[in-house]
């Protein structure tokens, strides 16, 4: 995959702050453009696409001052993020067992689909490509 860059929109929900990704910017080609036009919907390649970059949703965007108590995945939308979460204590030193640990702590999942339709599912050459 080229490089995407995003847009983070901060969106007040209650007391609780929540970011949205963009990729609708002008330095991106037109296909990276529509990832985040439509949550649901598009062809397997563009649904792989808009999971791997969950994984953006791991750091704070610049200048935010928040702490991450925890992250919200819906569905599998971001199983990619669960990923970049053990990758990221790893580099810190962590054993495997720890950061998975410790990961598993920070996340928070939801479905409103639980049955075997309502899940994507990429073939490996696919999961290579993107």
């Amino acid at each position: 995959m080229n490089e995407v860059y995003f847009q983070v929109w901060r969106a007040n929900v209650g007391r609780c702050p929540v970011y949205l990704l963009d990729t609708n910017r002008p330095e991106n080609e037109q296909r990276y453009r529509d990832l985040t036009l439509r949550v649901y919907g598009g062809d397997s390649t563009t649904r792989i696409m808009q999971e791997v970059c969950s994984v953006s949703a791991c750091a704070p965007p610049a200048g935010a001052r928040c702490s991450t108590l925890g992250v919200h995945m819906n569905e599998g939308h971001a199983a990619f993020l669960t990923l970049e979460l053990v990758r990221e204590k790893l580099d810190a030193g962590k054993s495997f067992q720890d950061a998975l640990a410790q990961s598993k702590a920070e996340c928070i999942f939801t479905t409103h689909t639980p049955v075997e339709a309502g899940h994507d599912r990429f073939s490996r050459d696919l999961v290579i490509t993107c």
